[in-house]
């Protein structure tokens, strides 16, 4: 899998830095008919491999479809709109059965109210490897980027606002995002099947349901989240929700304000959560920090210089009883040290239950740190 993100990396790279801004190669799009086409599309399709699309400002009302190509579109100037004119259609759809590279810069994407629920602004599928750069998409009834089959996306500077779930990444897909928002949306980020996503200053305010919400499937092997340097505030549910197959990392981040728990470890039999969380932030959630339960012996979670605090709740608890009024079958393991859990005291910043539950994890509070497996 690692291999596949370099891969991308370096083939966007090599695409980007070897696109010379010819006139043989460059191919100019205004809504005025003083350019070579007054619509996006009919560029595409006069486009060869390395061609450069420069669109002016305007409104564009068109549907895309980018296949089997490796060019650049990029907005020049400001206001540059693409508004999907079909129903049941996206906005822009790119695939391609062979490694294809496309980059999309400076643009904002939306589209009309369409009757299916799964419709999304942008689609990417097959094997596309693509970057989105400083782009914003922006619409209430649809999702804003869905990445399938064996797609590969890297998001720079962009924003996601108003969309039933901001991102969506399926299958074996992979999806690299940098100082990303996603603002007031369903979710900001769904991924399962055997997708990895990697975050890095990802920014998810205001989300309906939970920030992120992990769906693995044993059956396709583990997606994976790698989560750094990123802010998730004001949840309608979780901050962020983990189910079946799952392995995470999350390194200095803050989860906050949710209506619900910071983190939610929710396992499924015969799925296997794989968790660290280091140097990162839960606090000032309306449940506890963080609940975990798990349901296979090879399920971990490991929580490492963490501060959890000044949640409705427990700092950490698991889903066994004393802590829950009917416990489960809890399997797998609790591991860490370090952990800053604060007791409940009349000070604001205390967890309202409690540090931990069971008492048998306190461990996670002292410097030596401890393990339990149940």
């Amino acid at each position: 899998m690692k291999i596949r993100v370099l891969f991308l990396m370096c083939n966007i790279l090599f695409f980007v830095s070897g696109l010379a801004q010819t006139e043989d190669n460059i191919l100019t799009v205004c809504v005025q008919g003083t350019c070579d086409f007054s619509l996006i599309q009919d560029a595409i399709e006069s486009a060869s491999d390395g061609s450069i699309i420069n669109v002016y400002s305007g409104i564009y009302t068109e549907t895309l479809l980018i296949q089997q190509k490796s060019i650049l579109i990029q907005g020049i100037g400001t206001n540059i709109e693409i508004v999907a004119n079909q129903e049941n259609a996206f906005a822009i759809t790119i695939e391609s059965n062979d490694p294809s590279f496309v980059q999309l810069e400076n643009l904002k994407l939306s589209g009309e109210l369409l009757p299916s629920p799964r419709s999304a602004v942008v689609n990417i599928r097959g094997n596309s490897q693509v970057r989105l750069k400083n782009i914003e998409i922006i619409n209430m009834f649809f999702d804003g980027l869905k990445v399938s089959e064996q797609a590969e996306v890297h998001i720079e500077d962009s924003q996601f606002i108003g969309l039933s779930d901001a991102i969506v990444v399926e299958d074996s897909a992979i999806v690299r995002a940098n100082q990303v928002l996603a603002f007031n949306n369903g979710n900001a980020l769904v991924f399962g099947g055997s997708s990895q996503v990697i975050l890095e200053g990802f920014k998810a305010i205001q989300s309906n349901a939970s920030g992120i919400l992990g769906l693995g499937s044993s059956i396709s092997g583990s997606a994976r989240l790698n989560l750094k340097d990123s802010f998730i505030q004001n949840s309608g549910f979780d901050g962020i929700t983990i189910q079946k197959s799952v392995i995470v990392d999350i390194v200095n981040t803050s989860i906050s304000d949710s209506s619900q728990a910071g983190i939610r470890f929710d396992g499924f039999t015969d799925e296997t959560i794989q968790a660290r969380i280091v140097d990162s932030q839960i606090f000032s959630n309306g449940f506890n920090g963080i609940i975990i339960d798990l349901k296979t012996t090879e399920s971990k979670v490991q929580l490492i210089n963490n501060e959890i605090y000044a949640n409705q709740g427990w700092g950490v608890r698991l889903n066994v009883s004393p802590c829950v009024s009917s416990g489960t079958m809890f399997l797998g393991s609790v591991s860490g040290f370090g952990n800053r859990i604060e007791e409940v005291t009349q000070d604001i910043s205390s967890n309202t239950e409690g540090i931990v539950c069971p008492s048998d994890i306190n461990f996670l509070v002292s410097t030596q740190g401890g393990a339990v497996k149940f």
